[in-house]
């Protein structure tokens, strides 16, 4: 069953990440937007989150899966590149969508939504996708690690009295 779930997890960041640049390469020409049937965001929803669920497991304990591809410096270094540029292109959207509100400019913060939820989604199922297929600890530090497994500190006592 974990097999399963780390094949699913894997080819969905793949065609996941393929499918959100597209829609968000839609997004920035305008040819896109959120999708109005409500049908498509619940299967959308569906995947992405068994997707995340299964990436961000708690109290599973650090179990042992290679990973998916082979883990070489420069597929690494790529790797976490293309997450980078994911996350400043996130924070920019973000940033931009909060400057529009600021502004008063309901065309831009309009325009954004789309970009914002997409460049969102986008790097999200980038992680996943370099999460199956190289392992965290191969890419990021233990206290990375920590921090974005439990962001508010919230599990960290419970790990101390163990």
């Amino acid at each position: 069953m974990r097999k399963l779930i780390r094949y699913y997890a894997f080819w969905y960041g793949c065609l996941g990440t393929l499918l959100s640049l597209a829609w968000y390469v839609a997004a920035l020409y305008n040819r896109a937007t959120i999708p109005n049937d409500v049908w498509i965001v619940e299967t959308v929803f569906a995947f992405h989150a068994t997707a995340a669920i299964a990436t961000f497991q708690r109290g599973a304990g650090p179990r042992a899966w290679l990973p998916m591809i082979l883990v070489t410096p420069a597929r690494l270094k790529l790797a976490r590149a293309v997450f980078s540029i994911s996350l400043l292109n996130f924070i920019c959207c973000l940033g931009v969508f909060i400057v529009g509100v600021g502004l008063g400019n309901q065309p831009l913060v309009e325009r954004m939504v789309s970009l914002i939820l997409t460049s969102f989604l986008l790097m999200n199922t980038i992680y996943i996708f370099i999460h199956w297929a190289f392992r965290p600890q191969n890419l990021f530090s233990g206290s990375f690690i920590r921090a974005i497994s439990d962001p508010l500190g919230i599990l960290s006592h419970r790990t101390d009295d163990r």
